[in-house]
């Protein structure tokens, strides 16, 4: 019988098995690597790898998966943590109190999942700039055009940029913080 205490007991069953392999994992590769790599870091690393396949929106999507630690250090073993490393500066900002240094939002749109840092230390092509999750290319978030480092590579047409906007701006810390539209 699926009571409600039944699904209650499901959902911290599950729950208890996402922290501890994230835990387990960290450990792991923090072992191997001979260096920290906290747990924060194993559930960014595996949403970058797993986004696609399990169509995950946000990191904690992946709690709802049934991640098994074999499959999860397979799935890691290549993988670079060093890219979610970054040096912090304190500087006054007008940007509300209590957004930590590493806020970021990602949305989907059109099949692609594209991520913003709320206080992104690179403010090139735009500042903010979206970065397409998996690949090395960046989006100027005022005209559309897109980068893979400083080379220019393409152009996402008007709409597809509004909407990509708009899906951003619907988060209240990435509100009135766009670019300018420019095209």
């Amino acid at each position: 019988m699926n009571t409600p205490d039944a699904s209650l007991e499901e959902y911290h069953q599950r729950m208890a098995h996402y922290f501890k392999t994230i835990e387990d994992l960290s450990r792991y590769f923090s072992e191997a690597r001979q260096q920290e790599i906290s747990t924060n870091r194993v559930s960014l690393a595996l949403f970058e790898r797993l986004y696609e396949r399990e169509d995950l929106v946000a990191v904690f999507d992946l709690s709802r998966l049934c991640l098994m630690y074999d499959d999860c250090v397979r799935i890691l073993a290549d993988f670079d943590f060093t890219q979610f490393d970054i040096e912090l500066e304190l500087m006054e900002t007008d940007r509300p109190l209590g957004i930590l240094p590493d806020t970021y939002a990602s949305i989907k749109n059109g099949g692609k999942v594209w991520r913003v840092h709320l206080n992104d230390v690179d403010p090139w092509p735009s500042k903010p700039h979206a970065h397409l999750v998996g690949s090395n290319r960046k989006l100027n978030l005022s005209n559309g055009d897109m980068y893979a480092g400083q080379r220019l590579v393409g152009k996402i047409p008007r709409k597809e940029l509004v909407d990509i906007r708009a899906k951003f701006e619907q988060s209240k810390a990435f509100r009135g913080i766009m670019p300018t539209l420019t095209i």
